[in-house]
């Protein structure tokens, strides 16, 4: 590690949440690996991580339309960030990369009934010159199947 460049580390963790209906739920294949910021060009910021390993799973096939959540449980540390991107299933819409914070946002709306499937989540994480050198952390993300 260069001297002046934070070195950030993430390990977001997801705890998908179920709804109380067993035919309607969100499942995560894993947690990401975790996301190191190491580099930055000079006289620039850090450069952003990305990753598109993960995917999820949804199902609904009872009741409305539905759509999935997403927030940390946690604020990250001061100067940093981390977008979510789910791709959507057949019908619904993606909200496209939703910066995250502990308030509940919508990352995926009106998906239909009835959807079954599997699509990938990616992660950007992203970390200021202000943010330095941080020690290692890890964040834990709530994906949450709503009405």
């Amino acid at each position: 590690m260069r001297p002046g460049i934070p070195s950030v580390l993430l390990a977001a963790l997801l705890a998908p949440a179920l709804t109380a209906a067993a035919q309607n739920t969100v499942t995560v294949s894993a947690n990401p690996p975790t996301m190191t910021v190491t580099t930055a060009v000079p006289g620039s910021e850090p450069t952003t991580v990305t990753n598109s390993t993960t995917t999820y799973t949804v199902q609904v096939s009872t009741g409305a339309s539905r759509r999935i959540t997403g927030r940390l449980l946690a604020a990250l540390p001061a100067g940093t960030s981390v977008t979510v991107t789910l791709a959507a299933p057949p019908g619904a819409t993606s909200m496209g990369a939703v910066t995250l914070t502990t308030t509940e946002q919508d990352l995926v709306i009106n998906i239909p009934r009835p959807t079954n499937a599997t699509r990938t989540i990616t992660y950007t994480f992203t970390s200021t010159v202000a943010a330095g050198v941080i020690a290692t952390s890890s964040s834990t993300i709530r994906l949450r199947l709503r009405t």
